[in-house]
């Protein structure tokens, strides 16, 4: 390290190191040479004192009595600089660094190093285990356990009992044995955290009376933002009513979540429920059960959403074959520069209307919505009217505009 002469300021904080009340600007190239490379003497005596550790970043507190000036190195590259005999830094977990004590402006005045590597705080926190039961099974119960570790060393093992019996590792229990049921579990983790209390669940099986639901959507496809309404009857022996039935949905017929959307069925057993479709999406009912009747779900109903596009602008009037801009607007967005909006021009002739031509509309950003534009002439005199088509597509319906209309002259 070259000699250290009084005013000197910070060298660069980087590497993930950083020092409490000191400033700092870049470390230059020059300054990749350690201090004992150009310093030595006497020893001098390096203290450092951990301060706090979050798994990431630690801090420390440094002192080297009768020092001029202390430096940190993350390798053979400077990183920072405090000018006094005391200091504190945060350092990156996993980092080495080398901490220099220098006694005095002239090179061989006394050096004192020392290195830290900081590591994660132990793992003390025990992990929590979650269930997935269900109040009532009509046939055999599978209960699915997971654990999460916050501590951080992960999760070890998972356990449970069934009624008072043996202890058993494992994530899924099956119980086929009709009555009611307790699984009681927990989990530990590496670190050899046992999660305390334990967690339990209780559940009947073969008790519950099995039950269906029917389930039909008003329509299969809705406008932009618009509201899909679904039906269906709730029933057992007989029509279960005073149920609650929560509206589930999935964009794959595979993986479902529950909507904020519920009600209770009426005398009959019949539930209404609505809710809209961003994009294409998968609509189904469940029951979750209870001690008399046995959980269901339903079979389920697609409903897939048109975009929003408006119909084109044009001229009332034009000469034939000249040119012109028309545009309008789509939502949701497209990727600007793409066509994904075509324009029909149609022609009435014979007392009918008729595909005359069509053209690509090029899509570009317009606040929340994408424009679409395309210049085009019109070949011909007489009545045209105009249509812009959005296909289908993986997360949408086909969708016409409505249409407008256009003379040439």
């Amino acid at each position: 390290m070259r000699k250290l002469t009084q005013g000197v300021v910070l060298a660069a904080v980087s590497l993930g190191v950083a020092f409490a009340g000191v400033s700092s600007a870049v470390a230059t190239p020059s300054k990749t040479i350690t201090c004992d490379n150009c310093h030595g003497g006497s020893a001098l005596t390096v203290a450092l004192t951990p301060v706090s550790n979050n798994g990431t970043t630690a801090s420390y507190n440094v002192s080297a009595s009768g020092a001029y000036a202390i430096a940190v190195f993350n390798g053979s590259t400077k990183v920072a600089l405090i000018n006094s005999s005391s200091g504190s830094f945060s350092a990156t977990v996993g980092k080495t660094y080398t901490v220099f004590a220098v006694k005095g402006p002239t090179t061989s005045s006394g050096l004192g190093t020392k290195s830290v590597t900081p590591t994660p705080p132990p793992d003390t926190t025990a992990p929590v285990t979650a269930s997935d039961a269900q109040v009532s099974y009509a046939a055999t119960a599978t209960v699915l356990l997971s654990a999460t570790d916050a501590g951080g060393s992960g999760v070890a093992t998972t356990y449970y009992i069934v009624d008072g019996g043996s202890q058993v590792a494992g994530t899924s229990v099956v119980v086929g044995t009709p009555g009611t049921h307790t699984v009681e579990y927990w989990s530990v983790d590496n670190s050899g955290n046992a999660e305390s209390p334990h967690g339990s669940a209780t559940f009947t099986v073969g008790l519950a009376l099995p039950t269906s639901a029917t389930f039909k959507a008003n329509t299969t496809v809705v406008s932009y933002g618009g509201t899909a309404t679904f039906t269906g009857v709730l029933s057992s022996t007989s029509a279960l009513s005073g149920k609650t039935v929560v509206l589930q949905y999935s964009t794959n017929n595979t993986t479902w979540r529950d909507t904020s959307v519920s009600t209770v069925t009426d005398a009959l057993g019949a539930y209404t429920l609505k809710s809209t479709a961003a994009s294409k999406r998968y609509f189904r009912v469940r029951f979750s059960g209870d001690t008399d009747f046995a959980s269901t779900t339903s079979a389920a109903a697609m409903v897939t959403p048109r975009v929003y596009l408006t119909r084109s602008t044009a001229p009332t009037k034009i000469g034939k074959g000249k040119a012109f801009t028309s545009y309008g607007y789509l939502k949701p967005r497209h990727t600007s520069g793409t066509y994904p909006v075509k324009i029909r021009a149609y022609r009435y002739q014979s007392g009918k209307w008729v595909l005359r031509k069509t053209v690509s509309a090029k899509a570009s950003n317009y606040s929340t919505y994408t424009k679409y534009t395309a210049r085009f002439t019109l070949p011909y005199t007489g009545k045209w009217r105009l249509r812009s088509y959005h296909a289908a597509d993986s997360k949408y319906a086909a969708t016409y505009s409505t249409y407008r209309y256009v003379t040439v002259k």
